[in-house]
């Protein structure tokens, strides 16, 4: 049983990201929106494991980034974080929509990651490993050096991580003239 409610779930979670909804409904029942639904399958694959998901605490996190900016003009896109908790969180990743990095060359991070990787494709992005402490009442940037290539609308989810794969998303959305 608990395999089929995975399948299931993971069936429910490719068709929303295959058609690109914001809300998935099946049969009429609205399965939340995709972020939450990612949600709720990594804690179905916890569950099937036997295993439980425990909520470690969320940095809160900002984005800076131009809305238009030309071909071959480099471009900093901006993330800053905030511990607000009364002990460290670790900032486990970066994680950013391929949908948004199409346009872009990344010529470097700031400060530099552990490692870089591209997440299974369902995900559909990008993510830079930093496995780094904030401390209580902490700030971290992390600084994006990105050299646009080509003229288009380029969107995309920017994701802040913690070691638990709980995350706080955020939406970026430039275009790049000529």
């Amino acid at each position: 049983m608990k395999a089929a409610i995975v399948i299931l779930a993971v069936v429910v979670v490719l068709l929303g990201l295959a058609v690109g909804v914001e809300t998935v409904m099946l049969a009429g029942i609205s399965f939340g929106t995709l972020p939450e639904m990612r949600r709720q399958l990594d804690e179905l694959k916890l569950a099937s494991a036997g295993l439980t998901s425990e909520r470690q605490p969320l940095l809160e996190a900002a984005i800076d980034v131009p809305q238009s900016v030309r071909v071959g003009e480099d471009i900093r896109v901006i993330v800053r974080m905030t511990n607000s908790h009364a002990e460290p969180v670790t900032l486990d990743s970066v994680d950013v929509d391929n949908g948004l990095l199409r346009g872009f060359q990344v010529i470097r991070v700031e400060p530099r990651p552990e490692a870089t990787f591209s997440l299974p494709p369902e995900l559909d992005q990008r993510s830079w490993a930093f496995h780094t402490p904030v401390a209580a009442g902490g700030q971290m940037t992390v600084t994006f050096h990105l050299r646009p290539l080509a003229a288009g609308h380029y969107s995309g989810n920017i994701d802040v991580c913690n070691p638990n794969q709980d995350y706080v998303g955020m939406f970026a959305d430039i275009v790049v003239g000529q």
